[in-house]
């Protein structure tokens, strides 16, 4: 049995149309967060990382050094080799193409047209393909293809069925009638004498025309035929000048005035790119020839391979398991033992797949400039590492096998290495055993995510179950106390009885049904999964709701939920005595009644002696002042008074922001107005500065960036504030909300209460 493969990291560089590079420097690497979320970024060949790990989906650098990215929102934009964004993100397009002059945005119905700067083009132009030549675009309008000028304005308008490009005056176009034409500038049309095999003019005068069952040459401006030569298929000219032509079971070449190159000798013949064609001779043998037939490579050992060329280079595996790179010269490059799934990424770098793991390497020496292994450090030496399960299942009409390629988390370090072992256990059961008994004879490939809210841990799967049109998405989650072992769901630990009319009336208007719920911190998340069809792959449709709109069917008093509010649980475990625990809550305020989702919260600040109301109000939404803020956490370190220069000691808050200042706390925030609101970044800020009130625990670039990764507002933090934001998260301080920070938002004064108790417990 062949052994069963799947490629660990998709050619994502692919979806994006560009120009041949002649070798950038620079080449897409991704990471995958804790979520599970891949993050693209660029590397060099040197081993580092100009461009850090910032977008959804990354393209290759072209040779006018520009790459198209995409962010998390599923926008599309292009960089410089510089990080610079040169054209703002857009709505995605079905393709975006380079060339010289400029970057075309093609989409369903419409073309954009950008300066290489990113300044737009004054005109947006009917749906197009390609650019403007000899001073048309092709363009389709109702089903029709035409041609528009630079003014917008249609030049000649759309009526045919297929269109080629302008090449010298002329093109190619099959009329609605179905036959072919010579179109000219001023729209007349000249009959051609059979049917085009291409709507390509080459050399600048040349059709390659069907005649009956074969291919000839057509020379537009003699109108008439090349020669009498008739081959049974002709491929297009590629870019050196050359066509491939096929007589009998043979393959030849020739040039565009069909002078024979290359007599037709090769059972197999394919274009390779850079001038280079790869052959297949009478013996099986396999090797690379030059457009006159010069032999170029030679292997004996072929076991797939000879690609196009990319960035000058191809490969082929060999038959002891190995890849074989080589240039166009024929000159080999390096083998890599028991590689699978080559992609060559830069003129000296390939990402291959070695027992299991993705390597980058460099050709010219061997080395391993990255390798991105799934491991997570964790607070308390507590490490993530990844498992792989494969599994094979079957083989399918074409031959290709499939089954299960599963990745799955594994935690080591734990103090209880009972409860480790529990937790590990439930974990892999639940990947092991899949979404069903019936997905046990279907395809099954996907990764992970993982998060901590409170003690909770949450792992979910992010897989494809099924191949091609029906396919779906497995994304269900397991819930586990990391502090028990103890295994939660939603309905049965979290959720009251008769949860469903009132989750059901939460539900947005497509949601009919869903088909798996995860719990988090303060929302649940439901998934209602859409199968793939033959035009869209499978995909997930969300909503998120809030535990406050469903407050009533929301089991406080249960162990799942105190274990999700377990910072909150712990502080006022410390402070309140059993007794009272027991009793019925206590209405401190009026505006925050016990069912209110931050009672809990706002309550121990309040007995602590942290934070007040006013009048027998708490105003839990309204935004926590700056001078609140500093004040609260002076009361929380219990510090003794200080001053900060240039504050009015006449203020109330004058000696607890003094000793804020004194203590440190205050760093990067001392020209704060402390009479205003302050946005959520400078809270974490805050917040981060008070934890590590000794100076450590700053956090590297990458952290950030991986920290980071799971939120899509990530461009609003302020540069200043990137590593504190980063730290928060880290630290389970701050969580985000729909996959969002919100760093320029105001923070409540019930948020900011539950912010404090987190604080308190951490420092």
């Amino acid at each position: 049995m062949k052994k069963y493969l799947f490629a660990v990291l998709l050619p994502l560089m692919l979806l994006f149309t560009t120009a041949a590079a002649a070798g950038p420097t620079l080449f897409p690497v991704e990471t995958v967060g804790e979520d599970g979320v891949a993050r693209w970024g660029y590397m060099d060949e040197s081993g580092g990382q100009p461009i850090g790990f910032f977008y959804a989906e990354a393209g290759v650098f072209n040779e006018y050094g520009l790459a198209a990215v995409q962010n998390a929102q599923g926008q599309t934009g292009v960089i410089d080799a510089s990080g610079r964004q040169v054209i703002a993100y857009q709505e995605t397009p079905q393709s975006v193409d380079f060339n010289a002059e400029a970057v075309a945005f093609h989409y369903a119905g419409r073309t954009l047209f950008f300066a290489h700067d990113g300044t737009p083009y004054d005109t947006v132009f009917p749906a197009g393909v390609g650019f403007f030549e000899d001073g048309f675009l092709r363009v389709r309008e109702n089903g029709l293809w035409g041609y528009a000028l630079r003014d917008g304005s249609m030049g000649i308008p759309a009526q045919f069925a297929e269109a080629g490009d302008f090449v010298n005056g002329r093109a190619l176009v099959r009329k609605a009638d179905g036959a072919y034409a010579v179109l000219s500038r001023d729209g007349t049309l000249t009959p051609l004498p059979g049917d085009a095999a291409y709507l390509s003019i080459y050399a600048g005068d040349l059709a390659i025309l069907r005649d009956g069952g074969a291919m000839r040459l057509y020379s537009l401006s003699e109108g008439d035929y090349l020669s009498e030569m008739i081959y049974q298929e002709i491929s297009p000219y590629h870019d050196d000048g050359y066509a491939m032509v096929k007589q009998g079971n043979k393959w030849g070449i020739i040039t565009p005035k069909e002078n024979v190159s290359v007599e037709p000798q090769y059972y197999y013949l394919s274009y390779m790119g850079e001038g280079v064609y790869a052959a297949r001779g009478e013996n099986g043998e396999v090797l690379a020839i030059d457009a006159n037939g010069t032999r170029i490579y030679y292997t004996d050992t072929y076991v797939g391979g000879f690609e196009t060329f990319r960035f000058g280079l191809s490969w082929h595996g060999t038959m002891d398991g190995g890849v074989m790179f080589f240039n166009k010269n024929g000159v080999f490059s390096r083998k890599i033992d028991g590689a699978e799934n080559p992609e060559i990424v830069s003129g000296d770098v390939a990402a291959v797949t070695v027992d299991g793991s993705r390597q980058y390497i460099r050709l010219s020496d061997g080395k391993v400039l990255y390798a991105p292994a799934r491991v997570y450090q964790l607070d308390g030496g507590v490490q993530v590492e990844t498992r792989k399960y494969e599994r094979y299942v079957g083989t399918q009409k074409d031959g290709t096998e499939y089954g299960w390629h599963l990745s799955y988390p594994q935690f080591t370090g734990m103090k209880d290495t009972a409860v480790q072992a529990k937790v590990n256990s439930a974990i892999e059961k639940f990947f092991l055993d899949g979404p069903s008994d019936a997905a046990r004879r279907q395809s099954l490939v996907g990764d992970y995510g993982f998060a901590f809210y409170g003690r909770v841990l949450v792992v979910y799967a992010d897989a494809t179950l099924g191949l091609g049109e029906g396919a779906t998405l497995w994304n269900d989650s397991i819930a586990l106390d990391f502090s028990t072992g103890q295994r939660y769901t939603v309905t049965g630990n979290l959720l009251l009885p008769g949860y469903e009319s009132v989750l059901s009336a939460q539900l947005p208007a497509r949601f009919s049904s869903y088909d798996y719920v995860r719990m988090t911190g303060d929302h649940l998340t439901l998934f209602r999964n859409v199968a793939a069809t033959q035009s869209s792959p499978a995909r997930a449709e969300t909503a998120e709701i809030p535990y406050n709109s469903i407050w009533d069917v929301i089991d406080t008093d249960s162990a799942c939920y105190r274990a999700l509010s377990s910072s909150a649980a712990k502080a006022a475990e410390a402070t309140v005595p059993d007794v009272v625990a027991e009793a019925a809550p206590v209405q401190r305020f009026t505006d925050v009644p016990a069912t209110h989702w931050a009672y809990d919260y706002i309550e121990n600040v309040a007995a602590r002696g942290l934070m007040s109301g006013s009048g027998g109000r708490f105003e839990p939404d309204r935004p926590v002042l700056a001078c609140e803020a500093a004040a609260s956490l002076t009361r929380a370190l219990g510090l003794a008074p200080g001053a900060m220069p240039g504050l009015d000691s006449g203020e109330w808050y004058a000696p607890e922001v003094g000793a804020a200042y004194e203590a440190g706390l205050l760093g990067g925030l001392e020209a704060q107005n402390w009479d205003a609101a302050l946005p959520r970044a400078d809270v974490m800020q805050l917040a981060a500065n008070t934890v590590r009130r000794d100076g450590k625990g700053a956090l590297s670039d990458l952290q950030v960036v991986r920290a980071l990764a799971r939120y899509s507002d990530t461009v609003s933090i302020p540069a200043n504030r990137r590593e504190a934001a980063a730290f928060c998260v880290q630290k389970g301080l701050i969580t985000g909300s729909n996959g969002r920070l919100t760093p320029q938002a105001p923070v409540t004064r019930a948020e900011f209460a539950k912010l404090l108790l987190s604080i308190s417990e951490a420092k």
